[in-house]
């Protein structure tokens, strides 16, 4: 920045430039104009320096929020929208940086703040929604990123935008399957679950008093479509609805939408579930899973839906996979100890044993959280196969799958995680009754079936017995 920039900001801040024209903005017609030049040229110059001065102060922060609904009979070319932006703009960024919440919470304007963006959705279209969107998530945010209304909020949002985001969800899936059919290149850069919309929309979700707003403008659709991209909060969502109605997602084939996430060979490109790391994926398979136990759980219905999809078989032959990588984990972890042992040890010897400590530190805490990822991912899937075991079709499948049921036995003999044990002994119980029967074409016994759940349960109160001692 040149002296003269400096001096001349200097000037601006000293006589509250930037706060006077917002206010004159907002209420004198006849230096409305002029006011908006001037704040258009001090956000283009200045936008890091100015943008506090123009929100931080009560009246001038009122007048930027009645500006978002901006409008005039006589609107000389569309200047009333080019308003209506610039200060959609100025919302938007002030909220991203973390000036607008403080002030909102200051000045007691949330509600009007929220009032107002919602509005301005409903006026415009184009960038505008997307600015007041983005902002409205800001407030919204909590400390650990997720979105906390209140319950009025909630049920009011999903009143007056509930149709307006499941529409831009719904256009947007529109738009990537004609740029994929026109085989352009796609961007993962932007994984659709940060999309604003998105992100409210499977927030509002998870309130009863805004899902029945949302059922009535195609917002389930909306969220169905979003979980076929293995969107983690998505599928979140429709299992809350399960919790209420299991009905509404079969009658919007949800579940279909879900299984396709845990389908791998019916994946696109363009899939958000494509470019997840290792850990992100153990996340989604096993919220996917849990959500398709809660449905099959919720009524023979969602149990005969699922079994009878043609993808279950898929489903199915996933789960085999991740209890598979779980039970090969196990028997990998003592080659592994011994493995970073040396390296340590290696550290140590070439004089680096600080660093080399460090950084086996950070490797086994990295290594930890993903191996645990897997095992929730393992006990949702072994759940999930619990569940299927009372439908034929399904359990058919499970008694081919001989690899399955023999990933199964080595987790019992081989874990002493209480929780995987229950899980296993749990489906072995279930799948027990039916091991002799000819159509099964399984090579286990009943008598196999009922001693090994007999010493799983062995296994289960021994490990309580040492957890309850150890506590």
């Amino acid at each position: 920045m040149s002296d003269d920039d400096t001096s001349l900001l200097a000037i601006l801040k000293r006589f509250q430039v930037p706060s006077i024209c917002m206010i004159l903005c907002g209420t004198s017609p006849s230096l409305r104009k002029p006011a908006f030049h001037l704040i258009q040229g001090m956000t283009s110059s200045f936008p890091d320096e100015i943008l506090p001065h123009m929100v931080s102060d009560e009246t001038s922060l009122q007048a930027a929020l009645d500006m978002l609904n901006y409008e005039t009979d006589e609107d000389e070319n569309g200047a009333a929208a080019q308003i209506r932006l610039l200060f959609a703009k100025i919302i938007c960024v002030s909220a991203t940086k973390g000036i607008l919440g403080p002030s909102l919470e200051r000045f007691g304007l949330r509600s009007r703040a929220i009032a107002s963006l919602s509005a301005a959705c409903k006026i415009d279209e184009g960038e505008v929604p997307k600015y007041c969107l983005k902002s409205l998530v800001t407030i919204f945010s909590s400390v650990k990123g997720s979105l906390q209304l209140s319950h009025k909020e909630a049920r009011t949002i999903a009143k007056t935008l509930g149709g307006i985001i499941s529409s831009m969800v719904l256009e947007r899936f529109a738009k990537r399957a004609t740029e994929h059919n026109s085989h352009d290149s796609i961007s993962n850069d932007d994984l659709i679950e940060e999309e604003p919309e998105v992100k409210l929309l499977c927030s509002l979700a998870s309130y009863k008093e805004a899902l029945s707003e949302l059922c009535h403008v195609g917002g389930l659709e909306a969220i169905s479509l979003v979980s076929s991209d293995g969107v983690p909060s998505a599928i979140l969502a429709m299992h809350e609805v399960v919790k209420d109605d299991s009905s509404v997602i079969l009658d919007i084939e949800g579940h279909i939408s879900v299984m396709d996430v845990l389908n791998t060979d019916s994946h696109q490109e363009t899939s958000s579930y494509q470019v997840l790391d290792e850990k992100k994926r153990f996340r989604t398979t096993k919220v996917s899973f849990d959500f398709l136990t809660a449905l099959c759980k919720s009524s023979a219905s969602g149990r005969k839906a699922v079994s009878d999809a043609s993808s279950c078989r898929s489903c199915i032959q996933t789960a085999s996979e991740i209890i598979r990588s779980c039970t090969q984990k196990l028997a990998d972890t003592d080659n592994n100890r011994l493995s970073l042992d040396k390296e340590s040890k290696d550290d140590r010897d070439c004089g680096d044993e600080l660093s080399g400590s460090i950084s086996l530190s950070r490797r086994q805490t990295a290594d930890e959280n993903i191996e645990t990822d897997r095992k929730m991912a393992a006990i949702a899937a072994i759940s999930f196969l619990s569940e299927l075991a009372h439908a034929k079709s399904s359990r058919v499948m499970i008694f081919h799958d001989s690899h399955l049921l023999q990933f199964l036995v080595s987790l019992g003999r081989e874990c002493f995680d209480s929780d995987i044990v229950v899980q296993s002994t749990e489906l072995l119980t279930s799948l027990a009754p039916y091991a002799g029967c000819k159509n099964h074409d399984g090579q286990f016994s009943s008598s196999f079936f009922a001693s090994f759940s007999s010493l799983c349960v062995m296994i289960s109160l021994q490990i309580n017995e040492m957890a309850a001692l150890s506590s």
